[in-house]
């Protein structure tokens, strides 16, 4: 008897154990497959001509790099890139287009509550007004 058990009890715990293998065995999705990619603002310190923005641009083309954005109204650039390929500084340095420009990271403060948008702040204070009626 004791024999049977220990037989029935090793082929459930196979079974669970192969079940649970078979579960999880699946093909990533694409965002898991994916590497991990960082997104920087930056902050220009002198007013970008339309022809500095477009040499930012193009400077801004190199491995590591995904995206960026030239934001010449707002003196910024945005740029995503992988950390492990290229660094912060050499994205400094080629917004900077070599030293022409003074680039340093932008600081954005946070903000100590979430924003309530207007139609919803308008429909709670008027639900808070029929309460004391």
């Amino acid at each position: 008897m004791q024999k049977v058990l220990k037989k029935t009890t090793g082929v459930l715990c196979v079974s669970f154990a192969a079940l649970l293998l078979y579960a999880n065995l699946r093909p990533l999705s694409l965002t898991e497959q994916n590497r991990p990619v960082h997104l920087k603002i930056f902050s220009i310190d002198e007013p970008v001509a339309f022809e500095q923005a477009a040499t930012i641009k193009s400077a801004l083309k190199i491995p590591g790099i995904t995206a960026s954005c030239v934001n010449a109204a707002q003196q910024t650039v945005s740029v995503t890139f992988h950390p492990g390929q290229i660094g912060e500084p050499e994205i400094v340095q080629a917004i900077a287009l070599q030293g022409k420009l003074s680039v340093k990271e932008k600081y954005f403060p946070p903000t100590p509550v979430c924003p309530v948008p207007p139609l919803q702040a308008m429909k709670n204070k008027l639900l808070k007004s029929l309460r004391f009626v």
